[in-house]
């Protein structure tokens, strides 16, 4: 019985694995060398192709009592967009001067809203180099927290004008109740304007509450920047395995389709 009378195939073409096994058996130099020529193929890829390390870090939002300062999913938005980032981030992120910056700074940035931790986004950060990763994710929180700082100064300015105008009126509706007269209507108008103070001591008393609140609590990292020693890609273990794998079936397609075509000459 000759090999090719041997290989159980069916109408729709399905191999077992022990015809697998006896092809590989009878023909295993040609499907050898395609699993070297693969791993040939992709030793030469990981050498060619650039290192890539990573920095991941994970950012809370700074907080006012009610809340952050601006909703998380706007800031990973704001990050695709090529306009976002200073001169400094684009310098320590390595993006070379006319380069066209597109989503993510060209792939460099990767950005997800944090499932579980309120407020707190994780930015992954890649380079070329080691401390290009690290120097780049610095930068990137520099600016965010940069940027939050400025919504909080605009906004407590805002919060402070308000809270000496209503110190203004305090005092101003202070100055009124003492010359109150003891009768029936003198008495009815001390309760309205001392409901009056209390109501704007209250709020003067809640507005610095919130001023001191943000200042409290900026924008900060949940831990230290995290940056692995060696390259997130390429993988070398997994991509010298996967390019033999390749050859290796390559080489079984290839005997597979040599038998066969061998196999119709001599039906001819």
């Amino acid at each position: 019985m000759n090999e090719q009378s041997k290989m159980r195939t069916d109408l729709n073409g399905e191999i077992s694995f022990a015809d697998i096994f006896h092809l590989f058996r009878k023909n295993w130099k040609p499907i050898t060398f395609f699993g070297v020529l693969g791993l040939a193929s992709s030793a030469i890829f990981v050498l060619i192709v650039p290192a890539q390390y990573e920095s991941t870090m994970q950012i809370k939002m700074a907080q006012y009592s009610s809340g952050s300062i601006e909703p998380t999913i706007e800031v990973v938005e704001r990050l695709k967009l090529p306009t976002a980032y200073t001169d400094v981030v684009l310098r320590e992120c390595e993006v070379t001067e006319g380069e066209n910056v597109g989503l993510y700074m060209n792939g460099r940035v990767k950005a997800y809203v944090m499932r579980g931790v309120a407020d707190a986004i994780e930015i992954k950060v890649r380079s070329s180099n080691l401390e290009g990763a690290k120097s780049c994710a610095k930068a990137l929180f520099n600016m965010i927290s940069s940027q939050q700082q400025g919504i909080i100064e605009v906004t407590q300015n805002e919060e402070q004008q308000q809270v000496k105008q209503l110190e203004e009126e305090y005092v101003n509706e202070a100055k009124q109740l003492r010359p109150i007269g003891q009768n029936i209507d003198g008495a009815i108008k001390y309760l309205v304007n001392f409901d009056k103070l209390t109501s704007l001591h209250s709020r003067i008393d809640s507005m610095n509450d919130e001023i001191l609140f943000a200042k409290w609590h900026p924008t900060k990292l949940l831990s230290p920047i995290y940056t692995p020693n060696r390259p997130v890609f390429p993988i070398v273990p997994m991509i010298v395995l996967l390019g033999t794998l390749v050859g290796l079936v390559l080489g079984v397609i290839f005997v597979t389709l040599l038998n066969q075509y061998r196999r119709l000459s001599e039906q001819k």
